[in-house]
């Protein structure tokens, strides 16, 4: 269930010390943490009842008016592609295929094991997936055939070895 979150307090947070020292966070995601913290009614999602959840009740209608203000589509596929690229799960809470008769997205619900209330010192850990290089690719190739020309080079000595011992003559 989805229940609007309460406005933040700015007495909550403790004065800042210098930028330097914070940890880095994706501007994602603290452009996220700050929607979901700021007042439903503005910014069409919250958090579920318990905090570790977060809960965008009209899917479409938040792509269509929100995103637009923050992000550079206003498709809810885009945003729901950004949320997986940083890990989030969706959590699953009816049948498939709905969108297709409805012509709506249903309620969208999504969970992150450091992305939760009150836990804005959470958010450095909320990171975006890693693709791999070419040039990583191309190395962990090179370095993969390499090993197999070794591995062909000792199976051709003991082959070698292995012949000579059954004709009785050992090296």
């Amino acid at each position: 269930r989805w229940s609007p979150s309460p406005s933040p307090s700015r007495s909550r947070s403790p004065s800042r010390s210098s930028s330097q020292e914070a940890p880095q966070v994706a501007q994602f995601v603290r452009t996220l943490f700050r929607l979901i913290e700021g007042p439903a009614a503005e910014t069409l999602c919250g958090w579920s009842e318990d905090g570790r959840r977060l809960v965008f009740p009209d899917p479409t209608a938040f792509a269509e008016t929100v995103c637009p203000q923050h992000f550079r589509h206003n498709k809810w596929t885009s945003f729901s592609r950004m949320l997986n690229m940083y890990d989030f799960r969706k959590v699953s809470q009816s049948p498939r295929g709905r969108q297709a008769r409805t012509g709506r997205v249903p309620q969208q619900i999504f969970e992150h094991d450091h992305f939760f209330r009150g836990n804005e010192r959470g958010l450095p850990l909320v990171l975006r997936r890693k693709r791999k290089k070419p040039g990583d690719v191309e190395d962990e190739t090179t370095e993969l055939r390499r090993r197999v020309k070794e591995l062909e080079a000792q199976v051709r000595a003991l082959k070698l070895e292995n012949g000579r011992l059954r004709r009785g003559g050992a090296a």
